[in-house]
């Protein structure tokens, strides 16, 4: 069944990472070694070029991602349209990557960006100060309120 048009198709997540400093520096994303093992066919990682992983955005741009394997750190690596993607996006240090497959029989990979300053205020209840009078009793009164 084909989906219907604008609907985004179901997603389950694979797992995410918090982009570090050497992520940036390095120009290249370092992907937990378990989890690259577990999600990603790389049986051509460990070659001279990697294995080209392609992921969706949120926007359905494609990027293609080099994912090689590291002798010198040990660990699995995204390369190629990384630093693109750093600068179309604007990650910085401490944003998080959301990495997902689809759910169909074809899988597609997705990439999702959230920047750190969304994650700080989105985990966060907002405390609201109430400051009034109760009318019944004539004694003013302070109360804290999530929002």
């Amino acid at each position: 069944m084909e989906e219907a048009i604008g609907l985004r198709p179901e997603r389950e997540k694979l797992f995410d990472k918090a982009v570090t400093r050497s992520d940036i520096k390095l120009h290249r994303f370092a992907i937990p070694k378990h989890e690259a093992k577990k999600h990603f066919a790389l049986h051509e990682a460990s070659t001279s070029k990697g294995a080209l992983l392609c992921m969706e955005d949120n926007e359905g741009k494609v990027w293609r991602f080099r994912c090689k394997y590291w002798k010198s750190c040990q660990s699995y690596v995204l390369t190629s349209e990384w630093n693109q993607f750093v600068r179309e996006k604007g990650v910085h240090v401490g944003d998080m990557l959301c990495f997902q497959q689809s759910t169909r029989v074809k899988v597609q990979l997705y990439i999702e960006w959230k920047p750190r300053e969304n994650l700080e205020t989105t985990s966060r209840p907002k405390l609201t100060m109430i400051v009034g009078l109760n009318s019944a009793r004539g004694k003013s009164f302070e109360t804290m309120a999530e929002s």
